[in-house]
């Protein structure tokens, strides 16, 4: 049974997170109907990670092992065409190992915070910062980050 890796991008607005639930859309669950629409075939998709609700991925890895061999880019396009209109794209696909494991097999996680201090709301940046309407004591802060080095 091939394993297939999936890089994915999403703007996790519209998802109650990464983890398929009883309620609401997630992104497992909407790339799981995609495959079951491309294939036939109804799988679990695993992930590197899970993203809460409303959290977006520029690079999120996941797998899935389907029972035909597909081409990578077949996969991939036929994912992109059936996640319309949900906000997710297959960036990338390859077929992997068996033992190829999304979560497991991750070398590193990063992740980016960003913060507009500033009176006017976001437009642009709707869903992608967070907005404090008041200033940032930057002193404080950079003492408060030093906690964080090396974790």
């Amino acid at each position: 049974m091939p394993r297939y890796a999936l890089t994915l991008e999403y703007d996790g607005t519209p998802f109650v997170g990464w983890q398929r639930q009883a309620a609401g859309v997630s992104v497992q669950g909407a790339i799981e109907q995609a495959i079951l629409k491309f294939s036939g075939e109804s799988v679990i998709i695993r992930g590197a990670g899970r993203t809460d609700s409303g959290v977006h991925a520029l690079c999120q890895v996941a797998h899935a092992d389907l029972a035909k061999d597909w081409t990578p880019g077949r996969v991939r396009d036929a994912l992109n065409f059936h996640l319309r209109p949900y906000p997710v794209a297959v960036l990338w696909c390859a077929q992997v190992p068996a033992d190829f494991d999304a979560r497991f097999s991750a070398v590193e996680r990063s992740y980016v915070y960003r913060i507009l201090a500033r009176r006017p709301p976001p437009v642009l940046d709707k869903n992608r910062v967070w907005w404090l309407m008041g200033e940032l004591d930057a002193d404080a802060m950079r003492d408060a980050a030093r906690v964080l080095v090396g974790h």
